[in-house]
C-alpha cells in the first residue's frame, strides 16, 4: 500500500495570533476547501491560489513563477491554513521541473499533477524522485489514458471530476483503476445521490458543494437545540440593537460565546462540524471586512449575517423557515435570503473568496473600497480566530 495517511483529527494547536499578510506573500490569495473521508471526517484541505497583481502582471515577461503557490503557503503558514491536516496542492509542469514542492515537508502536502500535464519521460522521472523523497502524489481531473500508466503506478490518489461523467462512465473508470494501488477522490460532489453513487463505486474521498449545502428538509418543526439557537440569536440581536453606534469587538461578547456554544452542541454529524467551522469563520471574516471598509459601526451585524448564512445547512431547515422564528431586521433577511441590501456585500465577497472565484473577489473588493491583499489578510485572520474560539469552547 502506498503511503497515505488519513487525518480525521488535527493535532493539538498552539494559541494563534491574528497575522497580517507577510511581505513576500502580500496581495496573494490562498483559500482552503475541505476533503472528506468515507466517514465524512475532514482528511485534508485543497489549497487554491491566486497570485498578487504584480506577479500576474509580470508573469508573461519573465516566465511562470514556479514556486509561487508553494512559497505563498509557506509564508502564510500551512499550519494556519490546514490546522495540521495534509494540504492538497496542484502544481504545474514548471513547478514540477523546478522541484518547487521541496520547500514543504513531505508529511504536510499531497502533490497534485493536473490532468493537462503531459506525462512524458521527464515528468515521470520527476515524479519518481518525488515519491522517493517521501511525498504523496495525486492525479487531478483524471481522464483515462494509456499514457498515464507509469504515473498511476506512482500515484496514491486519483481525483475524478464526477460532475462530468455518468454513473456508467464512473463505474468503468473505477474498474480500470482497480488494478492500481490508488484511492479514488470524487471531486465536485454536489448531491447526496452523487455521494452515494461514488461511495458504491469504491470512492473513498469526497469534495464538493454537497457538504456545504446538503438537501434541506422541506418543512418540519425546529428541534429544541435549534430553538435554543433562535433564542440566543434573538438575545444577541436585541442586545446589539440597544448598543447601536458602538462598534464592539465580538471576541469578548458573552452573548456571542453562548451562541457559539449552542451552535457547536447542536451541529450534527462530522461533516457538520466542518460547516460549523466555516460558519464561524465566515462570520469573523465578514466582521473583519467591516473594519477597513466604509461599514464602520456595523461589524456586529456583519458577524451575525455571516454566522446565520449557514444556519440552514447546520440545521437541515430551509432559511425561510428559520427566519420565521428569528424575525430578523429586513436588511438581514434580504442579505440571508436574496444576497442583496447593505449587509450583502461582505457576505458575497466572503463566499466568493471561499470558492476561489478570484475575478469576483477583485470586483467586489473594489466595489467596497478595499484591495485583494486586505481580503486575503482577513481570511487568514478569520481562520486563526475561529480555531482558537472553537478550541476554547471545546475545553470550557
Amino acid at each position: 500500500m502506498k503511503r497515505w495517511k488519513f487525518a480525521p483529527s488535527a493535532p493539538a494547536e498552539k494559541a494563534s495570533e491574528a497575522p497580517g499578510p507577510p511581505p513576500s506573500a502580500a496581495g496573494a490569495c490562498v483559500v482552503r476547501q475541505p476533503i472528506f473521508g468515507s466517514d465524512d471526517d475532514v482528511v485534508g484541505y485543497e489549497l487554491l491560489y491566486h497570485p498578487a497583481a504584480t506577479e500576474a502582471a509580470t508573469r508573461g515577461r519573465r516566465g511562470p513563477n514556479a514556486p509561487s503557490i508553494v512559497r505563498a503557503c509557506v509564508d502564510v503558514g500551512l499550519e494556519k491554513l490546514t490546522s495540521g491536516r495534509p494540504a492538497f496542492i496542484s502544481v504545474t509542469r514548471a513547478m514540477l521541473l523546478a522541484r518547487a514542492h521541496t520547500v514543504v515537508s513531505h508529511d504536510a502536502v499531497v502533490i497534485g499533477v493536473p490532468g493537462n500535464v503531459k506525462p512524458d519521460a521527464v515528468i515521470e522521472q520527476v515524479c519518481e524522485e518525488l515519491i522517493e523523497d517521501g511525498y504523496v502524489l495525486a492525479l487531478d481531473d483524471f481522464v483515462w489514458s494509456s499514457y498515464c500508466r507509469r504515473l498511476l503506478e506512482l500515484t496514491s490518489i486519483v481525483k475524478v471530476d464526477v460532475s462530468n461523467h455518468s454513473p456508467a462512465t464512473l463505474d468503468e473508470l473505477a474498474q480500470r483503476l482497480a488494478v492500481y494501488d490508488v484511492r479514488l477522490l470524487a471531486k465536485r460532489v454536489e448531491t447526496a445521490e452523487a455521494r452515494v453513487t461514488c461511495a458504491g463505486l469504491g470512492y473513498e474521498l469526497f469534495q464538493g458543494g454537497y457538504y456545504a449545502h446538503p438537501e434541506m428538509v422541506a418543512s418540519r418543526s425546529l428541534t429544541s437545540g435549534e430553538m435554543d439557537i433562535v433564542r440566543a440569536v434573538n438575545v444577541m440581536r436585541d442586545d446589539w440593537a440597544s448598543h447601536s453606534g458602538r462598534d464592539t469587538d465580538t471576541s469578548n461578547d458573552p452573548v456571542l460565546c453562548d451562541l457559539l456554544r449552542i451552535v457547536t452542541s447542536t451541529a450534527r454529524g462530522t461533516a457538520n462540524r466542518e460547516v460549523l467551522h466555516l460558519a464561524v469563520q465566515r462570520a469573523r471574516m465578514c466582521e473583519l471586512l467591516a473594519g477597513p471598509s466604509s461599514w464602520d459601526g456595523e461589524s456586529r451585524s456583519m458577524f451575525l449575517v455571516g454566522l446565520l448564512s449557514l444556519l440552514d445547512t447546520l440545521s437541515g431547515t430551509p432559511m425561510p423557515e428559520l427566519l420565521k422564528e428569528l424575525a430578523p431586521a429586513p436588511a438581514l433577511r434580504d442579505a440571508l435570503v436574496w444576497r442583496v441590501g447593505p449587509y450583502a456585500a461582505a457576505l458575497l465577497l466572503t463566499e466568493a473568496y471561499e470558492q476561489g472565484l478570484w475575478a469576483t473577489v477583485g470586483r467586489l473588493a473594489q466595489r467596497i473600497g478595499i484591495d485583494a491583499a486586505q481580503v486575503a489578510a482577513c481570511y487568514i485572520q478569520s481562520l486563526a480566530w475561529t480555531r482558537d474560539q472553537l478550541r476554547s469552547l471545546a475545553t470550557a
